[in-house]
């Protein structure tokens, strides 16, 4: 991976050093990152006109075919609405994984913050300043920034009922492929989702990866969104299903873990027009393609990346029963 990412930044970066050599990569430091979806603060050396330069990029690996073209875009256009989003430098792209580079900006991530908090006022400060950040892209127009993603002519619940068709058929085609015990556990959710289909729906543009990871901080404001490889067209709840349970991965203590929960859905639907009544079935949904993705690595790697898959899947299934478990009293606790 070192050599391929040291490739990556000197085609990048010969755009604006055409005469860029003696490349090498001088720290590599994992920043968080979503399941399969690593990411890394890269600090970088090069030789340009006889002068020695130092540079830190964000590096960040997706499973599949990254569109530089539309990555850009989007991230033009989004920064011109407000949200500061990281020029995208380069890419190194193949049909099964994408390699890309990012320019840095200042700060940490929010998942450094949060666990560096020593006040419970500075863990709600924080939920406050992304349910912000968030509430500020679901609020813009969609079809005015990325008319590409969805039909902007079809009704709201025609488009959310399309995408559940499809979800719930690539859930079902991967779980039957999988040993029984995990089969069973994944096909009672599938169940449980098919009974629970969002009735209504306010489609707005969603980040797709929205984590304590994806967001960094500098002085307490938001400084970049990374992540927008998965940016789609939704509901609002698709982009809060995961917080649950990646809150609870942080180390929190329970306590502080459901009041940075509680603050920012709080916060959020202060600030957003958009209703989170969805929210329970986005979050077994998309626990339950975490649980498959784990459950296919354990499947496919070597001996030692399929012990830690295997248990992977068996905290992802209990973090599924668990949200099933209180998604008709309270589905913004920590799971």
């Amino acid at each position: 991976m070192l050599a391929r990412l040291t490739e990556l930044a000197a085609d990048s970066l010969r755009r604006d050093y055409p005469d860029i050599e003696q490349i090498r990569i001088l720290d590599l430091e994992e920043t968080g990152g979503c399941a399969g979806t690593p990411q890394w603060s890269v600090r970088l050396t090069w030789l340009a006109g006889r002068v020695r330069h130092l540079g830190t990029y964000i590096a960040r690996s997706v499973p599949g075919p990254a569109d530089p073209a539309r990555l850009s875009e989007l991230g033009h256009r989004l920064s011109q609405a407000g949200l500061p989003v990281p020029a995208l430098v380069g890419v190194s792209a193949d049909l099964t994984e994408s390699l890309l580079l990012f320019e840095s900006t200042p700060g940490q991530s929010a998942a450094s913050v949060l666990e560096q908090a020593q006040m419970r006022w500075q863990v709600s400060a924080l939920a406050v300043t992304l349910a912000s950040a968030l509430a500020h892209l679901h609020r813009l127009d969609w079809a005015g920034i990325a008319p590409w993603l969805a039909d902007p002519s079809t009704p709201p619940e025609d488009t959310i009922d399309e995408q559940v068709d499809d979800l719930l058929d690539r859930l079902a085609t991967r779980a039957e492929r999988l040993p029984t015990a995990w089969r069973q556990a994944l096909e009672r959710a599938l169940a449980w989702l098919d009974l629970r289909r969002p009735v209504t729906a306010s489609l707005c543009l969603c980040h797709g990866d929205f984590s304590p990871d994806t967001v960094f901080l500098d002085r307490d404001e938001v400084s970049g969104l990374y992540g927008w490889e998965r940016a789609h067209v939704s509901d609002a709840a698709a982009d809060l299903a995961l917080l649950p349970y990646q809150t609870r991965q942080l180390g929190l203590s329970p306590d502080d873990a459901d009041l940075f929960l509680q603050t920012l859905l709080a916060s959020y639907l202060q600030l957003s027009p958009r209703s989170l009544e969805n929210l329970p079935f986005y979050m077994v949904a998309r626990l339950t393609g975490l649980a498959l993705d784990a459950a296919e690595a354990s499947l496919d790697w070597g001996s030692s990346a399929t012990l830690d898959a295997v248990t992977q899947v068996g905290e992802y299934l209990t973090a599924l029963r668990r949200a099933i478990e209180l998604a008709q009293r309270a589905p913004w606790q920590a799971g």
